[in-house]
């Protein structure tokens, strides 16, 4: 308890590492107030209505031609369907009724697709079709669940929020982790003589390796937890809570997609956090045994925590083995989607395989680590 007590009041006497907590919880309010500016100078109803108002003028061209083909009353017949249905989903949209609203969705999806497939409209975006199956599929679950749908884009309850909280600041919250692991440079200049008090302890060094291991993993769990919690807790206020079931998808093999719920979406999330932040614990244990400038360390990490980042800019035979590669798997929320198998072409690039892989890099390196302060006789 005594080193534990001695590693805690060192990170908390450092303002650095305060500031970091400050500045992790400023990030989710910007993000969050930006996210709901942005709700609030859009509505679907301008889209809605700017789509009724290009079918209109559509008709209206066609109508004007004077050339009076089979193909051209068909043209204009499947434009007035179309028309119907978007002046259809204006009014269930005006009058609240999101159920009719979706379900016009759905149709006008449906539609969109059985005339890409005729060869009626031509798009250069290849993603066009499985995005829109994606998004029937997506529609069509929250009916069958009476779940209000949410626009990803700009909408925040709570718990949506939360989810997109993953993709805004995963890969982007290394930087901070590092900064609490490893702490400001200047700091540890100061803290040399504390070092060296350490290592004439009557203390077993490898406690005072466990402890320093803890208590990076601790409050570097610590901020990831605090910015989740505080995304959950400002969404919820300013909106709405949310749904604990809403789907989310998870692409399999790069085509296939399963539908799972937020909350288990998250557990998943929550679940590889845990590994990678154990990990990055140890591994910054590891580096600190033999590199002491800071700023080399700090580079170092960095480096490490761009590894998948760099990865995707080229194509390389590496793919096939980035799995057991733990700097692979800190992309969290893209590693839980799927995002990252696809992009790699490697399939085992996943959570379970992500936890095994953090798991056991992290026993190596702790293995390592110990053996390097043994033989060095300090830590």
């Amino acid at each position: 308890m005594g080193l534990i007590k001695l590693e805690t009041l060192r990170f908390i006497r450092n303002k650095k590492n305060m500031t970091v907590f400050i500045a992790a919880i400023l990030i989710v309010f910007i993000l969050f107030a930006i996210t709901f500016v942005g709700a609030k100078r859009t509505d679907p109803l301008n889209e809605y209505q700017h789509n009724k108002s290009s079918l209109e003028n559509a008709i209206s061209h066609m109508e004007s031609n004077p050339n009076k083909s089979e193909a051209k009353k068909k043209a204009i017949a499947g434009l007035q369907e179309e028309l119907r249905l978007r002046t259809e989903q204006i009014q269930a949209h005006e009058a609240g009724d999101w159920k009719q609203e979706l379900k016009l969705q759905i149709a006008l999806d449906k539609k969109l697709i059985a005339n890409i497939n005729a060869g009626k409209m031509v798009f250069s975006d290849k993603k066009i079709v499985p995005q829109t199956e994606k998004a029937i599929q997506l529609n069509t679950i929250l009916l069958q669940q009476n779940i209000h749908p949410v626009i990803e884009s700009y909408e925040t309850p709570g718990i949506n929020f939360t989810y997109r909280i993953l993709f805004y600041v995963f890969p982007f919250l290394m930087p901070l982790l590092i900064a609490v692991l490893i702490g400001d440079i200047s700091t540890r200049d100061k803290q040399g003589g504390i070092n060296q008090f350490v290592n004439v302890l009557p203390v077993k060094l490898k406690k005072i390796l466990d402890t320093r291991i803890f208590t990076s993993f601790v409050y570097s769990l610590a901020i990831t937890i605090v910015i989740l919690v505080v995304a959950l807790i400002i969404g919820s206020i300013i909106s709405h809570l949310g749904s604990w079931k809403y789907p989310v998808a998870i692409n399999l093999n790069g085509t296939e997609v399963l539908w799972i719920s937020i909350t288990r979406f998250l557990g998943r999330s929550l679940l590889l956090i845990l590994c990678l932040l154990l990990f990055i614990s140890v591994f910054t244990q590891f580096l600190n045994t033999f590199i002491r400038n800071q700023l080399l360390l700090m580079l170092v990490l960095v480096a490490c925590f761009c590894f998948e980042e760099m990865m995707s800019g080229f194509k390389t035979k590496l793919y096939a083995v980035m799995h057991i590669i733990p700097f692979t798997f800190v992309d969290v929320p893209n590693i839980v989607n799927g995002e990252s198998a696809a992009k790699f072409r490697n399939e085992y690039i996943n959570t379970t395989d992500g936890v095994i892989t953090l798991l056991l890099s992290s026993l190596l390196f702790y293995f390592l680590t110990i053996w390097i302060i043994h033989k060095k006789n300090k830590i």
